[in-house]
């Protein structure tokens, strides 16, 4: 329910809530004074506070006391004091106000827990749910337009003997390094995350290969500054879909395989391909080094 609450439009989130309150005080001036329908006025003002937020919320608090306020005065009611519907007027205005302030509370406490959730912690990037996410978005939005897309993995060389040599607290540094310069490297739009240990992985939305290489070299070189041992490398598997994947599986796999593919040179490096849907069995990729020209099948 909250999720279809999230994917209203802003007009229809008004219209809807409008609706529910004008058949809460339809109801209520027709069944009188016996039958209380108070909870049911708190509807419209959680429904704008969940999906608005805390300023749109407010107004729908003020017009759902001001309807309180008038099926009382058009129901004729009696009270020993003039001013104590006044009085009541003021008070749900406050109760609705807390029940606003409360739900958008609870709303940013549970989207910022959702969001905790797709982040590794250590770098800061998008762990494997949040990048599996955000990468079938893009995918779904390129197989819209047709447009090519870059997807590409690489690991860290030697990582484990890192750890035993230097001690897991230098391994860390290395990680969280790597997560500032994938984020000073690459766009906000693109997708990048730590897929688990020393893997990381990357989309790049309407990217072709030309481009590709130079954001991937760019990022290869940076990577490379991170450590002065020279025993630890980074390799690189990348490639450029002409026509988006079928799935993310699909293209994380044909990059872990160039990736693999790059291990087996003495230095690592990078490797390219492009996917070229008329072809039944796509080309051997050719290896580039981040010193050399970028290189494509």
């Amino acid at each position: 329910m909250l999720e279809r609450i999230d994917r209203l439009s802003v007009v229809r989130t008004v219209v809807l809530a409008l609706a529910i309150g004008v058949l809460v005080v339809a109801a209520d001036i027709l069944t009188g004074e016996e039958v209380s329908f108070s909870v049911f006025y708190v509807i419209p003002t959680a429904l704008v506070a969940w999906r608005l937020g805390r300023a749109s919320a407010l107004g729908a608090a003020v017009l759902a006391a001001l309807a309180w306020f008038v099926v009382e005065l058009l129901g004729d009611r009696e009270y020993s004091q003039p001013l104590i519907p006044y009085w009541n007027g003021i008070v749900r205005l406050a109760f609705f106000g807390i029940i606003a302030a409360l739900i958008v509370t609870i709303r940013d406490a549970l989207r910022e827990q959702s969001e905790n959730a797709r982040v590794d912690t250590l770098t800061g990037l998008l762990n494997r749910r949040g990048f599996d996410e955000r990468a079938q978005v893009e995918l779904e939005r390129a197989q819209r337009s047709k447009r090519p897309m870059t997807v590409a993995t690489f690991d860290i060389d030697h990582f484990k003997q890192l750890n035993d040599t230097a001690g897991h607290a230098a391994g860390d540094e290395v990680l969280r390094q790597v997560g500032l310069s994938m984020h000073a490297a690459l766009r906000r739009v693109d997708v990048i995350g730590r897929l688990g240990g020393d893997e990381f992985a990357m989309l790049l939305p309407e990217t072709n290969d030309e481009h590709a290489h130079l954001v991937i070299e760019r990022l290869h070189e940076r990577l490379m500054k991170i450590t002065a041992d020279s025993r630890i490398g980074f390799s690189v598997g990348a490639v450029t879909f002409q026509r988006p994947p079928h799935s993310i599986d699909l293209a994380l796999g044909r990059a872990d395989q160039l990736m693999y593919a790059a291990k087996g040179d003495a230095r690592g490096g990078i490797r390219y391909a492009i996917d070229t849907p008329s072809a039944s069995v796509p080309p051997e990729p050719r290896h580039a080094t981040s010193s050399s020209s970028a290189s494509t099948a």
